[in-house]
């Protein structure tokens, strides 16, 4: 029986080219870029998320400054016939140093009253806009909505 001799099955040292240590070395190297990555579409990810939440917070702290605003009796009565917005107090919206908010009330004017044919009634339209600005971020967002109310028509023209 021949057995082969423990020489002739291994390749000589002056031989060898060391593909085995390139080939690991492309694996690493390779599994490096994954893992960086996949390290970078983490961070991008609560970033985004991060953003998404300080953008819905500014959206609902300006639109509750909106509607303080379109609740404001005094100003809507200053508002009328007003050539400028007139500005609303939303500081108890505001944190210190977190977020700030401005509101203000614009007179839009007088139209026929929607649903009302008589023409005994008119309404008087108005716009309230706000700002909300989160001071870390500067993530700032605005909002506009507008109401009229119903009242009797005013033949005079007059404010």
């Amino acid at each position: 029986m021949n057995i082969p001799d423990r020489h002739s099955v291994t390749t000589p040292l002056h031989k060898q080219s060391g593909a085995a240590l390139m080939v690991s070395l492309m694996l690493i190297f390779t599994m490096s870029l994954l893992g960086i990555s996949a390290m970078r579409s983490g961070s991008l990810n609560s970033r985004m998320v991060t953003n998404a939440l300080e953008k819905d917070l500014t959206l609902q702290v300006s639109e509750s400054a909106s509607d303080i605003a379109l609740a404001d009796q005094v100003a809507l009565v200053g508002a009328v016939c007003s050539p400028t917005a007139i500005p609303v107090d939303v500081t108890e919206l505001d944190e210190a140093n977190v977020i700030t908010s401005v509101a203000t009330v614009t007179y839009e004017g007088q139209t026929i009253a929607p649903g009302w044919s008589s023409g005994l009634v008119s309404a008087i339209r108005y716009t309230a806009s706000a700002t909300s600005t989160l001071a870390a971020s500067g993530t700032n967002t605005q909002t506009s909505q507008g109401t009229y109310y119903i009242v009797p028509k005013d033949s005079s023209g007059a404010c």
